[in-house]
């Protein structure tokens, strides 16, 4: 995602929907999340314990993860809202 979208450009919101490789997207956003302007002030993604085990990906990372970037996130079932 890094690669795609110019340091210029403001991002406003993020939907990920990538059944259980939300992790391997978030490691190629650390520039845009890490934006001090124009970070996506909401990103939307699930987090499903049984999808994550057949990646090998443990459940709550994704939001471990964004939530290092100084967003607050919160998951209602499998649906995960993160907003800074």
């Amino acid at each position: 995602v890094d690669s795609l979208i110019p340091p210029e450009m403001s991002v406003g919101v993020v939907k990920i929907d990538v059944q259980g490789h939300e992790y391997g997207v978030f490691q190629g956003m650390k520039q845009l999340l890490g934006r001090l302007t124009g970070y996506p002030k909401y990103i939307f993604f699930e987090e499903s314990e049984s999808v994550l085990k057949s990646t090998g990906v443990e459940f709550g990372a994704s939001t471990k993860f964004v939530e290092s970037f100084g967003y607050h996130c919160q998951q209602q079932h499998q649906d995960v809202l993160c907003e800074k």
